[in-house]
């Protein structure tokens, strides 16, 4: 069965979208970017150019805070790495991506990660609703 992929900006512009439109953009809730990626073997390699972009995220954006990590009792998913992008609020992501996005060593390190050869299995952006 053929996977349809729906470029993130896509997602991300529909959510802005929708948090207008509900008011909760500004000062709402937390919002997290959750990303699975497989590595295709290659997940030191992986990382080693990841860290280098997370952390030219929290330059642009200081309030984010990152984690990697790697599904080691996951079935299927076993060896599947995860990136999670937390940002104090949808608002704050958009400006956040817009920083990334006009950045051009950002650039440079997001190719060298798409250089790992990895794939993306997954990308999700989830809204804390715990209070």
């Amino acid at each position: 069965m053929a996977r349809t992929r729906i470029p993130w900006t896509a997602v991300l512009l529909a959510t802005l979208l929708l948090a207008g439109s509900v008011g909760w953009a500004q000062d709402g809730p937390g919002v997290i970017q959750v990303v699975a990626i497989d590595t295709h073997g290659k997940t030191p390699e992986y990382i080693a150019a990841l860290k280098p972009l997370l952390e030219r995220i929290q330059v642009l954006g200081p309030e984010t805070k990152y984690k990697i990590y790697e599904a080691t009792f996951a079935g299927e998913r076993t060896g599947t790495v995860y990136v999670t992008v937390e940002f104090p609020s949808l608002a704050y992501m958009a400006t956040t991506n817009t920083k990334t996005g006009a950045d051009e060593e950002y650039a440079r390190l997001l190719a060298a990660v798409a250089a790992t050869g990895r794939t993306i299995l997954s990308n999700s952006i989830l809204q804390d609703r715990t209070n």
